[in-house]
């Protein structure tokens, strides 16, 4: 799976570059990705994206980085 990603239970754990971790959820299909994240300090981020094109991870890191570290 690579380092900073863990996976078990339907819960997934990433490890964060400025520190910290998230736990939650995504998935994709049929052209949609969501993704649903909390932090232990109960910050939370939750993501839909329907354009059925480009790589869904991507955008969901970029807006991890965004939404936890950047704060």
């Amino acid at each position: 799976m690579g380092m900073g990603f863990h996976y078990g239970l339907g819960l997934e754990r990433f490890d964060l570059p400025c520190g910290g971790q998230i736990w939650g959820h995504g998935g994709q299909l049929l052209g949609y990705v969501t993704y649903a994240y909390r932090r232990d300090d109960g910050r939370s981020l939750t993501m839909l994206l329907a354009s059925g094109n480009g790589d869904g991870f991507i955008s969901f890191a970029a807006a991890t980085g965004a939404a936890y570290c950047l704060t």
